[in-house]
């Protein structure tokens, strides 16, 4: 997987917010469609109607059609304004279309309906998760689970590098080279799961089962895993630990150079174990 990988954050990577790089958010619309078609996923596109403009997530559904359950694996195309985003989030969005790809030359599940997607305007409230998980829930789809892929790119290695919440970080690895699920309540076996897949593919992980509150204090709540809790369906963020970690998050130096393609490739590949047995 890792040329592919290589290849998608060479084409996201730049400021793709709303406001900062309207265009280059298009384009990154786009790139994603084209992968999804391209590995012959059946693509769709969710309009979205906010920051001043017209937006879209891009979605690619492999699997049965019609009223079965469904697997959802998403990340984020958009950044705050002026920051390249590598870590936040083309890391993600590239590990999706990689996993997309890899799906696309499978056979396809045959219980399940596994969909990629790819959401817009995260850093603006999720946005686009929000609204596509309450039409999931309007039309009264059965979700088995969701997994946001959220910064899964950075690492490092130095003693305490890592930081945790208060009261959180006891007994924890304090060097920043693991992997983190987190979930809720509702997510709980789900979170186990997704934790053993990614330990299969040699990742130190860390894992927290929050109640909602808490996970809205210490941050754990700021991405798209998010909506789907709200709606009641299990969902888990895999990351590198965003703030906790990473200097650069939010930041003009968020950029392909501080990034480990490795560690990437290796959550990428975990998470591909996760989904390999899904729907047999």
């Amino acid at each position: 997987m890792l040329d592919r990988i290589q290849r998608h954050l060479g084409a996201l990577i730049g400021d793709r917010s709303p406001l900062g790089g309207p265009d280059r958010l298009r384009e990154a619309e786009s790139y994603a469609q084209r992968i999804l078609q391209a590995a012959g996923l059946r693509v769709f596109r969710e309009p979205i109607a906010a920051v001043g403009g017209a937006w879209c997530n891009v979605f690619g559904d492999i699997g049965p059609e019609g009223a079965v359950p469904l697997f959802v694996v998403g990340a984020h195309l958009d950044t705050v304004r002026g920051t390249p985003g590598a870590d936040d989030n083309a890391s993600g969005s590239a590990a999706l279309l990689a996993l997309a790809e890899w799906a696309g030359g499978r056979p396809a599940p045959r219980s399940h309906a596994l969909r990629f997607a790819a959401f817009n305007l995260e850093e603006w409230g999720m946005v686009g998760s929000q609204e596509h998980a309450a039409a999931l829930r309007r039309a009264d789809r059965e979700v088995d689970g969701m997994i946001s892929l959220e910064m899964i790119g950075y690492v490092d290695s130095a003693p305490s590098a890592q930081s945790f919440p208060p009261g959180m970080g006891i007994g924890r690895r304090r060097t920043g080279d693991f992997v983190s699920v987190v979930g809720n309540g509702a997510s709980r076996k789900l979170t186990a799961r997704v934790a053993r897949s990614l330990g299969s593919a040699g990742l130190p992980v860390e894992t927290a089962t929050l109640p909602a509150s808490l996970a809205m204090l210490i941050g754990a709540s700021l991405s798209d895993h998010a909506s789907f809790w709200r709606q009641g369906y299990p969902a888990v963020m895999v990351g590198d630990t965003a703030f906790y970690r990473n200097p650069h998050y939010h930041q003009p130096t968020d950029t392909l150079e501080t990034l480990s393609i490795p560690f990437l490739e290796s959550v990428t590949r975990g998470v591909a174990a996760f989904l390999e047995p899904l729907g047999d």
